[in-house]
């Protein structure tokens, strides 16, 4: 294991081989080039990707903790990534790739998440999107969600998604500041949620088991089907 001590800047490349734990301390470790995460990445702190002439790359079976993007060069997943604590993007644009991305925490919207193939998996926790932030979908990925959707402000989901599945046990909440809501592909609901005043999608299942709490007006354009209830 290796503990920072302080806050500090990496000017190159960072790299965390297989069984070697980073621990950050709480502190930032600022990273001006790319990260490849084959260990286990630990700590109250961050990894923020800032600073640097080009593009980021990011990478790594391993896992992660907090990441943060900061950087309007942006950043580009070019193998799977695993994130067990939380995704702040600040400014830039994060592109995924075919590649599977997990995320166990929150991850925090204020520019651009680009979803640009419709393979591999992609897992969040509580998703909230605030003024300036972005979810693109330039393919119509699929992706689960484990926890909360929130939409601040001008927050907002454009292009034509696969199928969100929605999942947080004990059941969860989408909101939207506008009381409105559109995902122009399908919605799953495996566990009880509350949805906001005007929800739109194309299709809606809801599990058996779930129930979903409309607190005002949901439009299906194409397919509305399973054993839940609403309530």
């Amino acid at each position: 294991t290796k503990t920072v001590g302080g806050s500090f800047t990496v000017k190159g490349n960072l790299t965390n081989g297989t069984n070697n734990i980073l621990a950050d301390g709480g502190f930032t470790i600022t990273l001006n080039g790319n990260s490849t995460m084959t260990g286990t990445n630990t700590g109250s702190g961050k990894i923020l990707f800032s600073g640097g002439t080009s593009a980021h790359s990011v990478a790594g079976t391993g896992s992660y903790n907090n990441l943060e993007l900061d950087d309007i060069n942006g950043i580009t997943q070019s193998a799977t990534i695993n994130i067990g604590g939380t995704l702040t993007l600040t400014s830039g644009t994060f592109t995924l790739s075919s590649s599977s991305l997990t995320i166990t925490g929150t991850t925090t919207l204020n520019s651009t998440l680009i979803f640009s193939s419709t393979s591999g998996t992609k897992t969040f926790g509580t998703i909230i999107i605030n003024t300036g932030g972005l979810m693109s979908f330039s393919a119509a990925s699929a992706l689960t969600v484990n926890g909360d959707l929130t939409l601040n402000g001008t927050g907002a989901i454009s292009g034509t998604t696969g199928t969100w599945t929605f999942q947080k046990v004990g059941g969860g909440t989408i909101s939207a500041a506008s009381s409105t809501l559109t995902i122009a592909g399908a919605t799953t609901f495996s566990t009880s949620y509350t949805l906001p005043t005007t929800y739109t999608v194309n299709t809606l299942s809801v599990g058996t088991g779930a129930a979903i709490t409309n607190a005002g007006t949901v439009t299906v354009n194409t397919a509305l089907s399973g054993l839940g209830s609403f309530v």
